[in-house]
């Protein structure tokens, strides 16, 4: 899982990618960091996102 480093905002959101091996243009899945983190934060993935 990568992380997050940056607060997200409005429609941005910095992860950090550097010990993946992501290339431009990659397609990324989103939702399932924001299910995992509403988990260990007790929100809804829609707050987190």
């Amino acid at each position: 899982m990568c992380r997050i480093i940056a607060n997200v905002c409005m429609d941005c959101l910095l992860v950090d990618i550097t010990k993946t091996d992501a290339k431009l243009n990659d397609e990324v899945i989103i939702m399932d960091i924001a299910q995992n983190s509403a988990k260990w934060e007790k929100t809804s993935p829609y707050e987190i996102l």
